[in-house]
């Protein structure tokens, strides 16, 4: 059996209409209140992905222990720090440049890893032997600041940011003269807008006190 967790109603909506089989749920709930109410020792493999820094792993690796078999399987893909090169920044500019207009303080990094020896490390201080973990860097270039603005939009990488300002997208034009700012540079005498998408990802066994396998590749 199969079971998907999101916290929006609206993915899981999605899921259950274009997604079918006997074996597949759904649940629409934050992933650690659905892991607490969980069974110890109940499944045999956990995949989180692109959802880690959303949560406080001191948090969540526990339960995820707690609800995996002995010898069961968690996978995990996630950004590491480092990703958006400048984009944090210029967001947190922009906030103390428009006190007044920002609800909510976020940090932009999240609960990020320091690449796969940051994810390794938690993961190994939580009870989970490394198999396999690996992390890439990609550089991403768009013709404009507002190309790239979208891109960060619409692809997920800033899913949540909205969240910061009272009214979302007020800040749109603020945020784009950053970015024009911070991530220009000149491509064979063209001007481009750099990003780069830095990830690390890992597969961990539930410790079996057996023979360690330090994972990395």
């Amino acid at each position: 059996l199969i079971t998907g967790v999101d916290i929006s109603e609206k993915f899981i909506r999605y899921c259950k209409k274009n997604i079918k089989g006997e074996r597949i749920t759904f649940v629409e709930s934050h992933g650690i209140d659905f892991c607490k109410a969980a069974p110890t020792d109940h499944y045999d493999a956990i995949y989180c992905a692109w959802a880690l820094p959303y949560f406080d792993h001191h948090l969540l690796f526990p339960e995820f222990k707690r609800i995996c078999k002995t010898g069961g399987i968690i996978g995990i893909v996630s950004n590491s720090k480092g990703t958006l090169r400048h984009i944090e920044s210029a967001y947190m500019e922009v906030m103390m440049e428009h006190p007044a207009s920002f609800h909510k303080i976020m940090d932009i990094s999240f609960h990020l890893p320091r690449g796969k020896g940051g994810l390794n490390r938690w993961m190994k201080n939580a009870g989970f032997l490394p198999l396999f973990s690996g992390e890439k860097n990609v550089e991403l270039l768009f013709r404009s600041p507002g190309e790239l603005f979208a891109w960060l939009q619409e692809s997920g990488a800033l899913a949540g940011t909205n969240q910061l300002f009272y009214h979302p997208g007020e800040m749109k034009d603020e945020i784009i003269k950053k970015i024009k700012k911070k991530n220009k540079v000149s491509i064979k005498g063209k001007l481009m807008y750099k990003v780069n998408h830095r990830y690390v990802s890992g597969l961990y066994q539930k410790n079996t006190s057996g023979n360690r396998n330090n994972g990395e590749e």
